[in-house]
């Protein structure tokens, strides 16, 4: 029983993790866009290389609808994930005025604030959806695979 409570645990702290994760990479500052990876099927760069040992070990239908999951994911995360750089350069506007507008660097900092949480939200609905996709030991074997996702995530 005792060693169900520590994986229960340890399942909610990466899954907090992953969600941090995701919505660290999705809304860092602007880089040049990660293509998308026609062989992979998958939105480009970081997310991809993070899931990738797992996808190697999964049978080809639960990996082409993890794939899926992500292709249908993808354009909101981007979209939302530009607003946030969009509420971070305007705050960051606000902030290099000659002049302090009290008023309007509080209209910024509250238009940052529900941009984050609205890309928090939407990433994690992808973990939800991609973690309920997989299976107790594969969710483990992620982890295992990737320990740095719980690091970053504390």
């Amino acid at each position: 029983m005792n060693s169900r409570l520590i994986l229960a645990g340890a399942l909610a702290a990466s899954l907090a993790a992953n969600a941090f994760l995701a919505g660290w990479l999705i809304g860092r500052p602007a880089a040049p866009a990660a293509p998308v990876v026609a062989s992979q099927g998958l939105p480009g760069g970081a997310l991809r290389q993070q899931l990738q040992p797992l996808l190697r070990q999964l049978p080809d239908d639960q990996r082409q609808q993890l794939r899926n999951t992500l292709r249908e994911h993808a354009p909101q995360l981007r979209q939302l994930a530009e607003a946030n750089r969009a509420g971070r350069q305007q705050v960051l506007e606000q902030l290099s005025q000659d002049t302090l507008d009290i008023p309007a660097l509080q209209a910024a900092f509250a238009r940052q604030r529900q941009n984050s949480a609205a890309l928090q939200q939407a990433s994690q609905d992808l973990i939800q959806a991609l973690a309920g996709q997989l299976s107790a030991e594969q969710r483990r074997q992620l982890l295992q695979q990737r320990p740095e996702l719980l690091r970053r995530g504390g």
